[in-house]
């Protein structure tokens, strides 16, 4: 078996690449990307519109060995196959994630790595499993080096060799070019500048797309029995629950459904516009869109009780981060609870007509979280979950998962938007699927005003039991929190699908000759309140350019009674062939949530300070079937 090189297997790649077109190169261009400094103009592989990344990517397979490296029959190979993408971070480019790089070209994962995944399940265990368990442990793994007051005197070696993982097939080659793109500060409308803006960027990340692995292991012990091995193969597969390589409490490296530590779990199926991978516009659902929503709603949520820096702490406790804000540990840090979005069910398709055609999806899946810790107490323990629920019930309540959450979807709510040419798929719809979930938890299932009403201060009594300590009057800075003075909510009853109201002021222009008043200030379209969007006719998208001050949703009057009746009585979930699901054929309530603006500037595009106050009173004087919700 080649055994790893590390980085050289890398150097020898590019050294075949630079030879193969250096007669294509000008002579500041002889340098592969792998080692030109990282400078404007030079090589930014880490931000994905320089485009350098992409050249990274081709110069590697270019020169990458068709085969397999790793052949080795004397080797025990355990197979797996991750659900969406794999991370392995090399940690030897600046700003830059990608894959260690073996002999001949391919990405691996370490021996190391997949040994530390291996005692880190065992870790986790209850303290009674790891009582019958350590003897075990200690013959396969041996002592650890920082620590052996639980040993003997002596450090003992374990009989197990662990070589590593690498695809099983050069498949690994397609859809490298990942992207992170953060957008919170963006969404929250968090410290614009004096123009309205707020800076954000798609980072360029390499990782596999739903590899197939073999891991490799051996014994230093002969006599080892097949009956042992079959132990060893089911403690690996314990162990591959946490998720494979890095970014696993987002849902990368996921490799199967949950089935240890899942402190809740609820069922979901939505549609909506695909996301795409912005180097190359290839469509991609992304399971990370949930735990991402899920952490937005926090922040909105814990702004809304304590200061700025205070909230963003409490946050990263909870979900991870990338640093601290406020002093103590710096540099990334895990949180206490990971996601995974299991056994989903997805379509992939078409929406929108014309030049302005884009992908969309409809999926239907459980979204599940795990607790990492051990050492939270059971009132803790207790107030995480409740506060995952709520978390849970606002999120899916006010807006949706994924792109496209804060308007419902046209092509349920409002049809008639594309009988016209060239228009876009706009808006996101999603529904419950698990009727006891609802049963043992009846506040998720929101139909009145007075239930809204009840989950806001729900959702803020659980946030503040997870804080604890006693809250002050600070509220975050940002535009979007969950606040009665800086939150509007209002509900109105809808008899079906087709009742909608509010949705249609988003595609009412205001008249261009009314400058120092408001004709209607219902009327939304390419106002401040409704956010900008610019399309795209080339890639056929639409960008979001400016973020709006205003939520709208069509939410399903759905209980676990009337959703148990009609699942059983229709075809739900993820139509066969198409990319949408079947929506609830009964009442909706329609939701309009409007934030007040804290950072307005006469220099942002469009910004009308009584705008706000205007829509405000319009809505409380004249939509008599809209509801205002005192929280």
């Amino acid at each position: 078996m080649q055994w790893f090189g590390g980085n050289n297997g890398l150097t020898q790649v590019l050294r075949m690449t630079r030879t193969r077109n250096l007669d294509h190169r000008s002579e500041a261009d002889e340098v592969p990307m792998e080692y030109r400094a990282q400078v404007n103009g030079r090589c930014t592989r880490q931000f994905a519109k320089a485009q350098h990344a992409e050249t990274w990517v081709h110069e590697w397979l270019e020169g990458a060995r068709g085969d397999s490296p790793f052949v080795d029959s004397h080797l025990r190979v355990f197979e797996v196959s991750v659900d969406w993408r794999l991370i392995s971070n090399s940690g030897v480019d600046d700003g830059f994630i990608r894959p260690v790089i073996a002999a001949g070209g391919w990405p691996v994962i370490p021996g190391s790595s997949i040994k530390g995944l291996f005692r880190r399940a065992f870790d986790n265990c209850s303290p009674e499993e790891k009582r019958l368990g350590l003897k075990r442990m200690l013959r396969w793994c041996g002592s650890k080096c920082a620590n052996t007051s639980e040993h003997s005197d002596k450090d003992q070696q374990g009989i197990l060799r662990f070589h590593g993982a690498w695809p099983t097939s050069g498949a690994w080659r397609k859809r490298l070019l990942d992207v992170a793109h953060p957008q919170e500060a963006w969404q929250l409308w968090r410290n614009p500048d004096n123009n309205g803006k707020i800076s954000h960027n798609a980072n360029a990340v390499v990782s596999l797309y739903k590899p197939v692995l073999c891991i490799g292991l051996s014994s230093s012990d002969p006599s080892i029995s097949k009956e042992e091995w079959q132990e060893v193969m089911i403690a690996l597969r314990r162990a591959l629950e946490l998720g494979l390589g890095g970014r696993t409490c987002a849902a990368y490296g996921s490799s199967r459904t949950l089935t240890k530590n899942v402190i809740f779990e609820c069922g979901l199926e939505g549609q909506g516009p695909l996301s795409t991978l912005l180097s190359s516009r290839t469509p991609e659902f992304r399971p990370n869109l949930f735990r991402a929503s899920i952490r937005s709603m926090a922040m909105r949520l814990f702004g809304g009780l304590c200061g700025d820096n205070q909230a963003q702490n409490i946050v990263g406790e909870i979900f991870g981060s990338i640093k601290n804000t406020s002093g103590g540990r710096s540099g990334p840090t895990r949180g206490l609870v990971d996601s995974v979005f299991a056994e989903y069910t997805i379509n992939q398709g078409v929406g929108g007509t014309g030049r302005m055609e884009a992908p969309v999806f409809a999926v239907s899946g459980s979204l599940q979280w795990r607790l990492n810790s051990s050492s939270l107490s059971p009132t803790k323990k207790e107030a995480l979950v409740n506060l995952l629920r709520s978390l849970h019930a606002l999120t899916f309540t006010l807006g949706g998962f994924g792109r496209g959450w804060r308007r419902p979807d046209h092509r349920i709510f409002m049809p008639n938007y594309f009988l016209r040419s060239d228009k876009p798929p706009i808006g996101c719809h999603w529904q419950w699927r698990d009727s006891k979930l609802l049963q043992s938890n009846p506040y998720l299932a929101v139909q009145s005003v007075d239930d809204l009403q009840s989950l806001l201060e729900t959702a803020r009594t659980h946030a503040k039991e997870w804080i604890g300590s006693p809250l002050g009057t600070q509220v975050a800075s940002w535009r979007e929190v969950i606040h009665p003075d800086f939150m509007s909510v209002w509900v109105r009853n809808c008899q079906s699908q087709l009742d909608a109201k509010a949705i249609h002021w988003f595609h009412q222009a205001p008249p261009s000759e009314v400058r120092d008043g408001f004709l209607d200030p219902r009327m939304l379209k390419n106002t401040y309140l409704s956010g900008r969007i610019e399309g795209d006719r080339r890639h056929r998208i639409q960008m979001l350019l400016q973020v709006g001050q205003v939520w709208n949703r069509m939410l399903p009057k759905l209980n676990s009674k009337t959703l148990e009746d009609w699942q059983t009585t229709h075809r739900t979930g993820v139509q066969p062939g198409q990319a949408r699901i079947e929506p609830w054929n009964g009442g909706y309530l329609e939701i309009f949530v409007l934030f007040k603006d804290r950072h307005g500037s006469n220099r942002i595009r469009g910004y009308e300070p009584r705008h706000t106050e205007a829509l405000m009173h319009c809505i409380n004087d004249k939509e008599k079937e809209f509801r205002a919700v005192p929280f």
